[in-house]
């Protein structure tokens, strides 16, 4: 049996872990898997000491606020491994919260695996030092990611994305809306403000009214949404009735990739949802609001000319972000209504999209299983 410490933070994270223990047991047979784990995780026979919700904040002022209690969970966390030690723990993003963790577990004789290299490309280049002392391994998402750690004494291996091998290249979008329900001679629009609680409460009420805005210019549109909950579902829910009362919107719970599928275009925050997006060939726009501490923290450090997934890639300004106090309507109406109206620039956009898609698409769970495997291979009964 190969016994696995794993840390998830947010659903993305979840998702990421589920496709590699599914590897792991395709190529070993038994799994054990413990530690903070999410809804696909515990599916799988996963044990969970902490729920992945007790990692979900955003933002430099949020995770201050609760620092002692995520070192508390940190180091029960840690006790826990310490007494129960695994062939091999895996942080999978978070790496505020998993570095100081690996470098302890390593510190104990435990094999550490960090998935998903931290954005050292955008700020705090220091962390390259970090995740080389903290982790055997490093398996990034993106092949640019792993110039970074030339000369430094981890392993590095780009295994893609998954997301990239689980979605076809031609999405299905008139049968995903014949399935969803969703009118045919309509042009839709996603909303899709953010899974965590903070970024839905700093979004919900400008992408709303946004949609309001763009439906009194044209009554063509219908809007979809997917959320995460169904305490998220009412808030929606209740938010429209208050702001955009008649909005034609139709909302779901659970199914976003469906919901992007389904679409012609989307308003999103950022984060992998704008991976997925791209890779499902939709343009996008993007808005994003955080604590006003941590924008003007972050608009200090960072040093990365973008946020989004899909102009990082690229390395060119391919869809929009606007942030903070450009996160209203008279901002995103215009740049949602650039995507309607101009066919030839949505056109360009699905093109270099399908591109892009092509070059990342690679077997990842299997690359990533394969090499956390051969990490650990002393350690397997």
């Amino acid at each position: 049996m190969l016994r696995v410490g794993l840390v998830v933070g947010e659903p993305s994270g979840d998702e990421l872990a589920a496709g590699l223990v599914k590897a792991l047991q395709k190529l070993h047979g038994q799994v054990k898997v413990e530690g903070i784990l999410g809804p696909r995780l515990a599916e799988l026979g996963g044990k969970i000491i902490f729920p992945m919700d007790a990692l979900s904040i955003m933002g430099l002022a949020e995770v201050a606020s609760h620092y002692l209690e995520l070192v508390s969970v940190r180091n029960r966390l840690k006790h826990y491994f310490l007494r129960n030690p695994p062939d091999v723990f895996i942080g999978i993003d978070a790496p505020d919260f998993n570095l100081k963790l690996e470098y302890e577990l390593r510190q104990s004789g435990i094999k550490t695996v960090h998935y998903v290299s931290p954005s050292v490309w955008a700020w705090r280049s220091g962390r390259v030092k970090t995740v080389a002392e903290s982790a055997d391994l490093l398996l990034t998402l993106f092949p640019f990611e792993e110039k970074f750690y030339r000369g430094e004494q981890i392993r590095t291996i780009c295994v893609g994305h998954p997301l990239a091998d689980a979605i076809p290249l031609q999405p299905s979008t008139e049968e995903r809306r014949n399935e969803l329900g969703l009118p045919a001679d309509k042009t839709i629009i996603a909303l899709m403000p953010g899974s965590r609680r903070a970024e839905m409460d700093r979004h919900i009420v400008p992408f709303i009214l946004t949609a309001s805005e763009c439906f009194a210019r044209d009554k063509n549109l219908h809007f979809v949404t997917s959320l995460i909950n169904e305490d998220m579902l009412s808030q929606f829910r209740e938010t429209v009735e208050r702001y955009a009362p008649g909005l034609p919107v139709t909302s779901f719970i659970g199914i976003s990739r469906k919901v992007l599928e389904s679409c012609d275009l989307a308003l999103l925050a950022s984060g992998t949802i704008t991976l997925e997006t791209m890779l499902l060939k939709k343009p996008m726009v993007i808005g994003y609001k955080m604590s006003t501490i941590s924008y003007y923290l972050l608009r200090w450090l960072i040093s990365s000319k973008w946020v989004g997934l899909p102009n990082i890639l690229a390395q060119e300004n391919l869809v929009p972000e606007y942030f903070q106090y450009d996160v209203n309507p008279e901002v995103l109406v215009p740049a949602l209504k650039h995507w309607i109206f101009d066919k030839n620039a949505a056109d360009n956009l699905r093109s270099k999209f399908y591109n892009m898609h092509v070059e990342m698409r690679r077997d990842t769970n299997k690359i990533a299983a394969n090499a956390v495997l051969e990490l650990c291979e002393n350690n397997l009964t």
